[in-house]
């Protein structure tokens, strides 16, 4: 099963892969053709590509960028036994669990709390009276 994730892992990295170069491709093709007409834009369409880009990095600062590209390739890397899929199931998973605990734990603390609030406190004589039978207790 590990090769085949592995497998599926290899071929979803190339579809990616060739899709992206597609559209590059395509892109390019846009251009050229904006530029030989002469219609200026081509400039337009670069802005237009550039501000969607800054968009998606969320950066003004194109080392930034690049290693904010390097970070997502590097974690993709890191995935190739297992899919994006899974990982974002084991997440929702934990946190399920995670919920559970925590609702039970404040349910219990929740009558904890209540039990407290309900619990009568010892006037001074009664603990006086408690004392005084404990310590000093009446001699027939």
């Amino acid at each position: 099963m590990a090769d085949t994730l592995k497998d599926n892992a290899a071929t979803a990295k190339l579809v990616a892969q060739e899709a992206l170069e597609k559209a590059l491709t395509e892109l390019k093709s846009y251009i050229d053709t904006q530029d030989a007409a002469g219609s200026g834009a081509s400039s337009d369409a670069i802005a237009a590509v550039n501000a969607r880009i800054d968009t998606l990095i969320g950066v003004d600062d194109a080392t930034q960028a690049i290693d904010t590209f390097n970070e997502i390739k590097a974690f993709l890397a890191g995935i190739q036994d297992t899919t994006l899929q899974q990982l974002l199931n084991a997440v929702s998973t934990a946190i399920k669990t995670e919920e559970t605990r925590a609702t039970a734990a404040e349910s219990a603390l929740s009558g904890r709390v209540t039990t407290l609030e309900n619990v009568s406190i010892m006037t001074e004589s009664e603990a006086k009276t408690i004392f005084d039978s404990v310590f000093n207790p009446i001699q027939p």
